[in-house]
């Protein structure tokens, strides 16, 4: 019933269009009879026959005579006459001409269900455009004739030029007034106005006879035919390619809203090219397909700005994710979430292969886990909360403590003094510090060892939620193909997730609680999950996540907690003292922590400085009221230690030279140890405080002492 119903109506429209149809033709036929109308090159027969021949056809099913017989005619008629040009519509029609050897120039798929007629102003504009330039001097159209439900037979008509039978185009002996019609402003300029008008009539008439002509029931057997609401984008083969052509029917700042052919929707994650011009500007970015929202209609996030996109412009489907370089051609560059190069120069990168951001993780049997400490040289991480060669690594901390400057000095050591690859994802933090982390690369000699990806926080929401699987699909190409230990890095991982927040609100996802994304915990997953060490290589991974409002307990920091085999928490209290880096060593953890594992010495000095610490954290209330002097020796003497604890575990760094005017220092896990434990022991009692501050080893810190004494 749907069918036959939908059959009525395009046979009533058929109808109802001859009538336009034969009017323009009425109308031409007395314009093109004036004298003035005798040379113009729209009339004209040229000599040379070169022949586009345009075929009407259905785009799925068992359309019976409606398919066969007028392509079986156009196929006689082509063979008699030759051809220059052969342009189709529907899916049936270019796959019958393909297997019989035929090229098929241009084929327009996905309107003969339901034409409309903006489809016949592309297809009248294209047959025209060929004409106009001369590659063709004929054009015919051969379609299906609709008489009645039981009566259709294929037809061939000409196009261009006019074929306008029994009139004689250009009488001189005409009389002026002979014609019913006052044509003004001149009949030149008339006919090059209804010209095209009629054309595209012509063939929005051709296609409604020919879906008039259309058996009820012919899509596929046993299937309802379903009535489009919407008007789909038609898929066009172009030089013997598919491309899968849809059209930008909505944007919403980084959000875009694009309809395709009801049968060509792309997949979930696939990349679309979205080109077009506005006002003469050129407008072309890349978005992700994040859903499919119903009638043939799927919403896209940007991965770069919507400045200048319009409705109507072109989208075309990639038919893959988006992909970014991966291998050595990698290393010494910055690249952007696309995978372009942004330095040291904008130019394409020569890499052996691309690969799609979207990864499976690893299997559980291909995993790996490593109980080996990787030494960084900062005293606080190596001590209290070290670090697991393939691990992964948090970096707790607010706004302005130090996460950024302690992961730059996590670089320059690990890459200068272990070598290996270093990949560094730039996730929505400032375009300041990537500048910094590039220019101290370039000058420490280790950027011909590391990869960049930046996403920063003037990008859209899109970019930003995708750049940190840009640098970790590098960083699994060294892992996977070339087997190396590789250390990634990404700053920060809140922004992350406050991306993927933005994101998840513009396509129309409920909240959950504190304002982010429901599927909060499935992002973080997806990540984090393929950050694994394997039989092959290792990933060691360090995040800086920021902390809003410096509350451990928000949502987007304890959603990372889960992942991680090791914490380091920084301080704002710290971070007033003075003392950098800020780490917390009574909130810091870390899963290595085992005498099994670090050794009996290091796990027993570790306890033992966060005893003294803990001890004055309890007697920092009644120094507050008191003073010191209420304080028993002993006690005294655990808060003298305690401070020179915390000042020892100050450190200058090599990355903030010039900021502290002092000279970097790498400190090796060994030294660590034997300092603490003598400071625990009470061997530096008689050291003043001072000389603990902004030192490297205990020896350093002596030789201070000997110095401020001497002053």
């Amino acid at each position: 019933m749907v069918a036959a119903a939908r059959l009525r109506r395009v046979q009533e429209r058929a109808k109802a269009c001859n009538t336009y149809v034969d009017k323009f033709r009425e109308v031409l036929e007395n314009v093109a009879v004036h004298p003035q109308n005798r040379n113009n090159p729209l009339l004209a027969a040229r000599e040379e026959a070169k022949i586009l021949y345009f075929v009407v056809g259905a785009d799925k099913g068992l359309a019976g005579a409606y398919n066969s017989n007028v392509l079986r005619e156009a196929v006689t008629r082509i063979s008699a006459t030759g051809y220059a040009k052969l342009v189709v519509s529907g899916r049936k029609a270019q796959e019958y001409f393909v297997r019989r050897g035929y090229t098929v120039d241009k084929a327009f798929i996905g309107i003969s269900d339901k034409p409309f007629i903006d489809d016949a102003v592309r297809i009248s504009h294209y047959l025209t455009a060929a004409y106009a330039s001369g590659e063709v001097n004929q054009v015919y159209v051969i379609y299906t004739h609709f008489y009645s439900p039981m009566n259709h037979h294929p037809m061939m008509q000409m196009m261009m030029p006019l074929d306008l039978p029994g009139v004689v185009l250009g009488d001189e002996n005409l009389e002026a007034d002979a014609s019913p019609y006052i044509i003004e402003p001149s009949p030149k300029e008339v006919l090059d106005l209804i010209w095209p008008r009629y054309m595209e009539t012509l063939v929005y008439f051709t296609l409604l006879q020919s879906g008039a002509s259309d058996p009820p029931g012919c899509d596929y057997p046993g299937n309802i035919r379903n009535c489009r609401r919407r008007r789909s984008a038609p898929v066009i083969i172009e030089e013997g390619h598919v491309v899968n052509r849809g059209k930008v029917v909505q944007v919403i700042g980084p959000v875009v809203d694009v309809e395709f052919n009801r049968d060509e929707l792309p997949t979930i994650y696939n990349a679309l090219q979205i080109e077009g011009d506005n006002r003469g500007v050129k407008v072309g970015l890349i978005a992700e397909v994040m859903q499919h929202l119903g009638n043939n209609i799927v919403r896209c996030v940007a991965m770069s700005s919507t400045d200048g996109l319009t409705r109507g412009m072109d989208a075309i489907d990639t038919g893959a994710p988006v992909k970014v370089p991966v291998g050595n051609a990698t290393l010494g560059r910055v690249f952007n979430v696309l995978g372009e190069t942004v330095a040291p120069a904008p130019r394409p990168v020569a890499a052996a292969d691309m690969w799609p951001i979207p990864r499976p993780a690893p299997k559980l049997e291909d995993q790996a886990t490593s109980t080996e400490i990787l030494e960084t040289g900062i005293k606080v991480v190596d001590l209290i909360a070290p670090y697991s060669r393939g691990g992964k690594i948090g970096l707790f901390g607010g706004a302005g403590v130090g996460k950024t400057v302690i992961i730059m000095e996590l670089i320059r050591n690990i890459a200068t003094e272990h070598g290996g690859v270093s990949v560094f994802g730039g996730v929505g933090e400032r375009t300041r510090e990537g500048n910094d982390l590039w220019m101290e690369m370039k000058e420490s000699g280790v950027i011909e060892k590391t990869a960049l990806v930046y996403g920063q926080m003037n990008e859209p929401p899109g970019a930003r939620m995708r750049v940190g699987l840009s640098a970790l699909t590098m960083a699994e190409y060294f892992r996977d193909v070339q087997g190396q230990d590789v250390l990634l890095f990404i700053d920060n991982i809140f922004r992350f997730i406050q991306a993927g927040s933005e994101v998840s609100a513009l396509l129309g996802r409920m909240p959950s609680a504190v304002g982010y994304q429901p599927t909060l915990g499935t992002d973080v997953g997806a990540l984090q999950e393929r950050i694994t060490s394997t039989q092959k290589g290792s990933i060691t991974y360090v995040q800086a996540v920021y902390v809003p409002a410096d509350d451990l307990t928000d949502p987007a920091p304890a959603a990372t907690f889960a992942h991680l085999d090791a914490t380091t928490v920084l301080s704002r209290q710290i971070a007033e003292l003075g003392i950098y880096p800020a780490v917390d060593p009574l909130d810091s953890t870390s899963r290595i922590m085992d005498p099994n594992i670090i050794g009996l010495e290091h796990y027993e000095t570790a306890r033992a400085v966060q005893e003294v610490l803990q001890r004055y954290k309890e007697l920092q209330d009644i120094i507050a009221i008191l003073g010191m002097e209420e304080l028993s020796e002993d006690d005294k003497l655990i808060v003298a230690r305690a401070r020179k604890i915390q000042r020892f575990f100050s450190q200058p760094f090599f990355v903030a030279e010039q900021f502290t005017g002092m000279s970097g220092k790498y400190v090796p896990i060994k030294e660590t140890i034997r300092g603490f434990k003598e400071i625990v022991a009470g061997k530096h009692d008689a050291l003043p405080e001072a000389a603990f501050f902004m030192v490297g080893t205990i020896e350093e810190a002596v030789a201070k002492a000997q110095t401020l004494k001497g002053e």
